[in-house]
């Protein structure tokens, strides 16, 4: 019975013009079945976030956690992982393992582990070596939500101001706003003849965006789904 509803229902989509909603539709709630089937076994099925602790600013305290030199005596008798490289990809994949009972090694051929998320003093003053600042960490984002979860809610961001960079041509200060409307707008204003350059790269901006999001959609579906979504053209349908 159900079949046969599914059959007509589908069969009248297709005469309407909108089998490929439909489509869509079906491939959304298996997603989700798929989803929460596999939740018993996810890292994040459970709420590890706690209130934040003191920062911890002493140097030999962190040096004790971010610069632990390798001995074969620290080495537990069976491995279940060893992750090269201790920068954030190396990290998030050996503390999401670690959150799954498995036992990891971390390896890292610099003095400390953080990749280009580590810092160095000179002079007195603290810099950093790569991130400089990291968008959209705000509530109910999916990175911010990852990241949180990893963390045990520890880590916590200060908001930039909304001009949080600027470009500098010929000594004109040119700045980057969020959110991007207001970026968008300001160039707009400031560069009317670029319009229509303008709106070209922020039609860009979002089509690689969208293009980013099936991605990593396709990289969590099961395969053979997601060999259907390429093969098909569905997965350029879905994110154009």
């Amino acid at each position: 019975m159900a079949g046969s509803l599914f059959l007509f229902y589908a069969g009248s989509a297709f005469c309407s013009g909108s089998f490929a909603v439909l489509l869509a539709a079906v491939i959304f709630v298996y997603f989700c079945y798929w989803l929460y089937a596999r939740s018993i076994s996810s890292p994040f099925n459970s709420k590890f976030r706690r209130n934040p602790e003191p920062l911890i600013t002493d140097k030999k305290i962190r040096d004790g956690v971010l610069k632990q030199g390798f001995a074969t005596k620290k080495l537990p008798d069976e491995l279940d992982a060893i992750v090269v490289g201790s920068g954030l990809g190396g990290l998030t994949t050996a503390a999401v393992m670690a959150r799954m009972g498995k036992k990891v090694l971390v390896l890292e051929q610099h003095d400390q582990a953080g990749g280009c998320c580590h810092v160095f003093e000179e002079d007195g003053f603290e810099f950093d070596v790569g991130i400089h600042y990291v968008g959209e960490m705000v509530e109910g984002n999916i990175n911010f939500e990852i990241i949180d979860q990893l963390t045990n809610g520890q880590l916590q961001w200060v908001k930039l101001d909304d001009d949080f960079d600027n470009v500098v041509l010929k000594k004109e200060r040119i700045p980057i706003y969020t959110p991007e409307a207001r970026w968008k707008k300001f160039l707009l204003e400031k560069f009317p003849s670029e319009s229509e350059g303008i709106n070209r790269f922020f039609l860009l901006k979002q089509k690689v965006l969208n293009h980013a999001y099936g991605f990593m959609l396709l990289k969590i579906l099961p395969r053979r789904l997601a060999n259907f979504l390429v093969s098909s053209g569905l997965i350029n349908w879905i994110t154009w």
